[in-house]
């Protein structure tokens, strides 16, 4: 099973309906957002064209976060957490969040086997002990070209792909 990751969409719609076209495509069964929607529409727009597992942690950007909590009303298949977001799918023990710092800290947990986060914007990827810490870049693609990453769970395998070679 693959799943994508995204980070720092901040509002733009064009390069979120070419990752649109993407997961399409490619019927990633999880996406994982690291913050920075931004806006209930730019939300919304991702909802209404992904029916399968949406998880969500708040960035600083967020404009009305209470409009993205009555969204999980409407769209069963989004989750939202505050600060940090843990799944477990099959043997990999996954977090997500915003900022880099609180990132690297729960890295050196060594609770989990991969920790994403976004807030830069700047694609990385590192491994620190046994976890690997990635930040998949953003749909925004200011300052740096958009990015998101794809996890292959089977292989436990990372790839960041350039959304503008999708």
């Amino acid at each position: 099973m693959k799943i994508a990751i995204i980070s720092d969409t901040h509002d733009n719609l064009d390069n979120l309906k070419k990752f649109l076209k993407w997961v399409k495509e490619h019927k990633p069964k999880i996406i994982i957002h690291c913050g920075d929607v931004t806006s209930s529409e730019t939300l919304k727009e991702l909802l209404k064209n992904f029916n399968e597992r949406l998880y969500l942690v708040l960035g600083n950007a967020e404009i009305d976060i209470e409009s993205f909590k009555n969204l999980q009303n409407e769209y069963p298949n989004l989750v939202i957490f505050e600060k940090i977001g843990e799944l477990t799918l099959g043997k990999l023990k996954l977090a997500f969040l915003h900022f880099p710092s609180t990132a690297r800290k729960t890295a050196y947990t060594n609770k989990y086997h991969f920790i994403f986060y976004g807030h830069t914007h700047k694609p990385w990827a590192e491994k620190i002990n046994e976890t690997y810490l990635i930040n998949p870049g953003n749909l925004k693609g200011e300052p740096y070209q958009p990015t998101f990453c794809v996890l292959d769970l089977e292989k436990k395998k990372f790839e960041l792909v350039l959304l503008n070679r999708v």
